[in-house]
């Protein structure tokens, strides 16, 4: 007993002296010295009484790819109700994982478990922290409450690292689940299963001093069933392992993956829910006491039908050998895809190829020598046996691996399908050998590995244990006669390296199933590359995916990276990366797609970072300029060249047919997608080749009848880069400035692994600090010279096919001009690559020094720098090709390029940028932002016009429009472009008002011209908020002279097109307003309620009553304050459900009513003298202010200066500014 502040000596001995009689409580046993016990909001007691323990499965983004969906798209609450059906379908303990390779595991594991605090059906339960990293463990025991689970520590990185992070489990309070691993890696057997736990054991209860209760073993639920034979005992060694946990480790508990069990049949539920079901009846006998398992994927032992318990049984004890078959044989004649009696033998009446094919996918052995041996002797369509392989064995494969992909093959059946592969091969193998030593007759050969396709040295990365997946492709590749060296398990990249180098490989595997592993392989991928190594890598595993490796890992190595989802599809990737006619395309492709990957990722990322402008400048790329191998080429001859009347002859040999055929849609599917191999494809093939022979007729009447004409110039100009920007000077003096190529820098911040530069194309240019002359080279090439007449005189003939086919001809010329010109540069005006020989196909691969980007494309995306261009080469008048004033080329058929000859130079994309940039960019180009902005709004890091004002709340946006006349077009191209590029969901709005309409006439016709708008731009009614001011509502006509009204009112909406509005005989009311305006009756209003609402069309009306002078008198009315307006405004947003204002349209003055309105996205706006006393009713309801003012349209320059992100009133904003005007 004690007392506290306030309390003296003598209130202490009062309470002892009533209390002193009292006998002390004996407290009841500690039930933590004999049970388990955990809590959430709830405590659970688990002891041997107790039953199974249900660990709710679904919250797991690595096992449900609905949760991850949910989770990565941020739709937090969605995943939140994932786990409340958990806890409803009978979960008394919720696993929760983030392990994700695009994830921040832990602001993910943290944001989840506080969302779970809010939620009592949840939270009620006890928690498992569930990661195999373990900084997202601790993120997680910082946040959840009560006592969780952490799952899980093993000892696979050693006992010191075991104790540490043991012992920071036992501060936090929590119990934890301890994997079956050791240095060895993954305990497979019964004996090393429990002789890691014992281990364990040990560790905790005498050096950590854990209550054994506390301590859960996890030995490793292990996939059977698979195929392979000696994973058919992998249940039996768990069920003894788990009974010698329980007999010889008092206090210790029991659980494990229950899913694992059955991995290789997913897809076929009947068999997965009978297989979990079986095996849990027998493991928790043994006394198996928790498991992580879907509550509502289990059956009753005791309804499962007699014949599938049976085989299960059998599968489990490891009874039958043929467990495997008998279980596949079960799924497929139970499934809608069940096969009838009497088919089975159909597919031998089809052609050898297909035979072959239906062999693999069935995994059927009974013909495949004897259909093998027939395509071998079909000389004409194999002529080699490996033409068989290459042939109907991969494609039966390719269909194998598409199967497994969509669930709708499973793990057994890809083992079978690689033993018919493998029975094939076998039977080739001589006949390859046999070839092979004729070829090789009086060769020496160093070693045997001719004999094979190819070899794979494939690894466990460090830090991880798992290799079964790893072993089934190992399997999967042998079985297609390809050489493995596998190295195990916990491999550092060192030794994979090294093994790369001494084994010669064709190819790299790594696997992984825990998230540090993604890490681990993004080391290996960097180190490959430090090392010089150019072979091909391939990613695997549990928690790899095709974003993550497009993303993190293929930046990271110049040489492929490839994403393999499973075992069957590796023999396809690894086959056509290692033949020589379908490499180049099929490594195209892939680059191709991950390219989109990268781009989707980058685009769909909420809050991307950036790097302050002198940050990403110090980041740039580093050049030292006076190493010998960095001085830059110094140029034959400087100046210009132009070619007047280019021979169209010459530039053939050039042409990249490619984008010609991408002009007519036609794109054939790998192998056959570039030209010439899409004349291949079957569906596009033949309408392609079509094409190119009436292509090739109109090509030699172009060039033979010269119907067109080519011109161009070329430039070599002395330059030196000053910061930025790139300086040309008038002479080799360089003391005058002839102009300056204006640069921007990369500013999105890059991975933390990356260590690429933020580049900016003057980083190619030697700085003029450095006294190194260097040089910068230009392009402007165009074939278009009477192109347009003649597309003109077939569209006169209504021959539109062949005035495409001209205008995609001289665009395939122009283009090739600029190749060809560019290999002249290089070769003899700049003369530093004069013995370059390249073919076609290796220029159109950048496979020479330097680069040529365009102004207006990814590296420069300013169109205005063509403008320098054209000065410095006076190219209009050199050439005729001019620019438009959108700064378009003309003709059509142009090209203009900047070149840069220095080795290093590349090509990057500059990406988005900050408003940071864009002020110094139009700084040192001596123009305003706003035009800067015009050019350069699709990099723009965000909508410029939204993010002039920026509410409290932070994420939610609001953009105001004037819609003063004189704002008119600038309004409508705003509207557009922002609808044109932003992805909003359907909870959005576009707000028309128009306040005073009395008080000038013309605002009736504008307020239609702004609704007329808004609906040719396709914005239906659902989408549009009309809100009316009706001062003279109840007073019509009375307020302003007849003959306002007694003439049709005109203006002109944002497209240009008249609106004119005919009030005669109308009163001046709303109602009438709203038929105008719609063209619909609309209900009238009792006079004495001055609030309308049109459920039809969102219309929302308010009347301030006669006059209008002063919308604050009229807030304390009797009939209807700003409080009545702001609730009914509110009910009709939360009835549409809306989210966001996306633009306000206010055709008079801005009115004060937003600050009543009570919404995330809504902008208050105010002009009113007494405008700090119009924001009251917006700052009772909490939700901060941002003001602007219609005349402050002129100048937002302004608003870039005011913080945004508290809140002000028109005196704070008046202050802040000394220019009256403002």
């Amino acid at each position: 007993m004690g007392g506290c502040c306030g309390t003296t000596p003598a209130h202490i001995k009062a309470i002892y002296e009533t209390c002193k009689d009292f006998k002390p409580r004996v407290p009841s046993p500690d039930v933590r010295k004999s049970k388990l016990v955990l809590s959430g909001l709830e405590p659970l007691i688990y002891d041997e009484s107790s039953n199974f323990l249900n660990i709710g499965e679904r919250c797991n983004v690595a096992g449900s790819r609905k949760f991850a969906r949910h989770v990565i798209n941020d739709e937090y609450e969605e995943a939140l109700a994932i786990a409340r059906a958990q806890v409803e379908n009978g979960g008394q303990v919720i696993d929760i994982n983030m392990d994700e390779g695009m994830l921040d595991g832990v602001a993910a594991m943290t944001k989840f478990l506080n969302l779970i605090s809010t939620e009592p059906d949840v939270a009620k339960v006890p928690i498992m922290v569930d990661s195999s990293n373990f900084a997202v463990v601790e993120a997680g025991l910082k946040c959840v409450q009560g006592k969780c689970i952490v799952n899980s520590i093993s000892l696979k990185e050693g006992e010191a690292d075991f104790l540490k992070k043991a012992t920071l489990i036992k501060r936090y309070g929590a119990a934890v689940v301890v994997m079956a691993f050791d240095e060895e890696g993954q305990a497979v057997e019964r004996e090393h299963k429990f002789r890691v736990c014992e281990r364990s054991y040990r560790l905790l209860v005498d050096k950590v001093g854990f209550n054994p209760n506390d301590i859960i073993f996890d030995p490793n639920i292990l996939t059977i069933c698979t195929g392979m034979e000696e994973h058919n005992n992998y249940g039996v060694e768990f069920i003894e392992a788990t009974h010698d946990i329980k007999t010889k480790l008092p206090g210790a508990k029991v659980s494990g993956g229950v899913s694992n069990l059955s991995f290789s049949f997913r897809g076929k539920e009947n068999v997965r829910q009978a297989m979990h079901s079986v095996f849990l009846f027998h493991a928790i006998k043994a006394g198996m006491d928790m498991g992580i398992v879907n509550p509502g994927f289990l059956t009753i032992y005791d309804e499962i039908p007699k014949d599938l318990l049976e085989i299960c049984e059998n599968a489990l004890w490891n009874r039958d050998p043929d467990s495997t078959e008998k279980l596949l044989e079960y799924a497929q004649t139970h499934g809608k895809d069940a096969v009838q009696k009497g088919e089975e033998e159909l597919w031998r009446a089809a052609p050898v190829n297909e035979r072959l094919k239906h062999a693999l996918v069935k995994g059927i052995t009974k013909y495949v020598i004897e259909d093998t041996e027939e395509a071998r002797l079909d000389k004409e369509r194999y002529p080699r046996p490996l033409n068989v392989i290459e042939g109907p064995l991969m494609d039966g494969m390719s269909v194998v691996g598409d199967l497994f992909g969509a669930g709708k093959m499973f793990l057994p059946q890809v083992i079978k399908s690689a033993r018919v592969m493998k029975k094939a091969v076998a039977h080739l193998i001589p006949f390859m050998e046999e070839e092979r030593l004729a070829r090789l007759q009086g060769v020496e050969v160093a070693d045997d590995s001719d004999i094979y396709n190819g070899t794979m040295v494939i690894a466990t990365v460090k830090g991880d244990v798992h290799d079964i997946g790893k072993n089934i492709v190992g399997v999967v590749l042998g079985c297609n006669n390809y050489r493995v060296v596998d190295l195990g398990v916990m491999t550092p990249c060192e030794k994979i390296i090294e093994a790369a180098i001494k084994e010669k490989a064709d190819v790299i595997g790594l696997s992984g199933l825990i998230t540090p592993s993604l890490d681990e392989m993004i080391h290996v991928a960097k180190e490959l590359e430090r090392a010089g190594m150019n072979i091909p890598l391939l990613i695997g595993g549990a928690t790899t995916s095709k974003t993550h490796t497009a993303v993190k890992i293929a930046p990271r190595y110049k040489s492929p990276v490839i994403h393999v989802l499973d075992a069957s599809r590796t023999v396809v990737v690894v086959s056509n990366l290692l033949d020589q006619d379908l490499r180049k395309d099929f490594i195209a492709e892939v680059d191709e797609e991950y390219e989109e990957v990268r781009e989707d990722h980058y685009d769909s990322l909420k809050d991307r970072k950036y790097l302050g402008l002198e940050e990403s400048r110090k980041k740039g790329l580093q050049i030292e300029w006076t190493r010998p191998e960095n001085l830059p080429p110094t140029p034959n001859a400087v100046g210009h060249k132009v070619y007047d009347d280019v021979d169209l002859n010459q530039l053939l040999p050039y042409i990249d047919w490619n984008p010609f055929f991408q002009v007519w849609q036609l794109r054939g599917k790998y192998p056959n997608r570039g030209y010439p191999k899409l004349f291949n494809d079957a569906t596009v093939g033949q309408e392609a080749r079509r094409l190119f022979d009436e292509a090739q007729v109109m090509l030699r009447d172009l060039i033979d009848n010269r119907r067109i004409r080519a011109a161009a110039i070329i430039s070599i100009l002395p330059a030196n880069a000053r910061g930025d920007d790139i300086v040309v000077y008038t002479d080799e003096s360089r003391t005058e400035e002839a102009g300056v190529y204006y640069g921007l820098r990369q500013q999105a911040e890059k991975d933390k692994e990356s260590t690429d530069a933020y580049m900016c194309l003057s980083d190619f240019i030697a700085p003029a600090a450095t006294g190194i002359p260097d040089y910068i080279g230009s392009i402007a090439a165009s074939a278009g010279f009477g192109v347009d007449e003649l597309a003109a005189k077939y569209e006169a003939e209504n021959d539109d096919y062949s005035a495409i086919m001209v205008k995609a001809l001289a665009d395939r010329l122009a283009e090739a001009l600029t190749e060809k010109l560019h290999q002249d540069m290089r070769r003899e005006m700049w003369g530093f690559a004069p013995d370059e020989s390249l073919d076609t196909q290796d220029l159109l691969s950048i496979k020479y020094q330097g680069i040529r980007p365009a102004p207006g494309y990814p590296s420069q995306p300013d169109h205005a720098e063509k403008q320098t261009m054209w000065k410095l080469g006076n190219i209009t008048e050199a050439t005729g090709i001019e620019l438009t004033d959108s700064l378009m080329m003309h003709p059509g058929a142009s090209v203009c390029a900047l070149v840069f000859a220095h080795p290093k130079s590349s090509y990057f994309a500059v990406g988005k940028i900050t408003k940071e940039q864009i002020e110094d960019y139009a700084a040192r180009k001596g123009t305003t932002v706003d035009a800067v902005e015009t050019w350069l709004r699709p990099i723009l890091d965000m909508n410029v016009i939204r993010a002039l004002l920026r509410l409290a709340v932070g994420a939610w946006l609001a953009l105001v429009l004037c819609a003063d006349r004189t704002a008119a077009a600038s309004t409508k191209r705003q509207l557009e472009q922002l609808l044109d590029t932003e992805n909003h969901t359907n909870n959005w709005a576009v707000l028309v008002c128009t306040s005073r309409f009395w008080f000038n006439y013309r605002h009736i016709a504008n307020t239609l011209s702004m609704y007329r708008t808004v609906k040719r731009m396709g914005i239906p009614d659902s989408h549009i908020i009309l809100m009316l001011a009706d001062d003279v509502a109840c007073n019509p006509r009375n307020c302003y002279p007849a003959t306002v009204f007694d003439h049709p009112q005109k203006t002109t909406d944002l497209y240009g097109d008249n609106v004119e509005v005919d009030y005669r005989g109308y009163d001046v009311t709303v109602e009438n307003f709203i038929r105008l305006l719609t063209g619909r009756v609309e209900p009238h209003t009792p006079r004495n309620k001055r609030l309308l609402t049109d459920d039809k069309s969102n219309i929302f009306i308010y009347m301030t009553g006669h006059g209008g002078e002063d919308f604050l008198k009229f807030q304390d009315s009797e009939e209807i304050n700003s409080y009545d307006i702001a609730d009914a405004m509110q009910q009709m947003w939360e009835k549409q459900r809306y989210r966001e204002i996306l633009f306000v349209i206010d055709t008079c003055q801005a009115n004060t009513m937003f600050s009543k309105f009570y919404a995330p996205n809504v902008l208050s706006i105010g002009s009113s003298k007494k405008g700090e006393n119009s924001y009251s009713h917006f700052h009772d309801r909490d939700i901060g202010v941002s003001v602007i003012d219609r005349f402050t349209y002129y100048n937002l320059k302004f608003f870039e200066s005011v913080d945004m992100s508290s809140k002000h009133t028109m005196a704070d904003l008046v202050s802040s500014t000394n220019d009256p005007g403002k």
